[in-house]
């Protein structure tokens, strides 16, 4: 159907697709019977730690992302 990848939450299914196949993916599980509650996002490649003053200056710099009106 699409999906790259599925994992199940609680009482959920959690599915990964690429944002081109996204609406294939939800209407065909639609016309299965499920429920879709779904969005597009995005997922990291590169996780990285920061610690100390650079997790400070990073989070001084999204609070300043957030804030400004021309960034959503």
């Amino acid at each position: 159907m699409g999906a790259d990848d599925f994992q199940s939450e609680n009482d959920a299914f959690i599915i990964t697709t690429s944002p081109e196949d996204f609406g294939f993916v939800s209407k065909g599980l639609e016309d299965e019977g499920y429920e879709i509650g779904g969005e597009v996002g995005l997922i990291p490649i590169n996780m990285v730690s920061i610690n100390g003053t650079d997790a400070k200056q990073l989070l001084g710099l999204l609070e300043k992302l957030e804030d400004h009106e021309d960034i959503q």
